[in-house]
């Protein structure tokens, strides 16, 4: 049985696990999470947007470089998951 992933399935993993990452409170360093993946910078400056995209998300970048998940997409008082601990 060929356990090679695709293309898709490895964006899916990553993407899984940036999730998780932001929603547990850690930021994301892109320099890490390069070698921690074994991509290009620049694929994970397109998974970026991909994945406020496909997850609804708002992500800013913080002062130490790290993309967090945006507080001002909560005007209306809401919490996200990543508010309940």
């Amino acid at each position: 049985m060929n356990t090679k992933r695709t293309t898709g399935e490895n964006m899916i993993r990553r993407f899984m696990i940036m999730l998780k990452m932001l929603y547990s409170g850690h930021g994301l360093n892109t320099n890490k999470l390069c070698k921690e993946f074994g991509t290009s910078l620049r694929t994970l400056q397109r998974d970026i947007p991909r994945l406020q995209d496909y997850c609804d998300i708002e992500l800013e970048k913080g002062k130490d470089g790290k993309y967090y998940i945006s507080r001002t997409g909560h005007e209306d008082g809401s919490l996200s998951f990543g508010d309940i601990k």
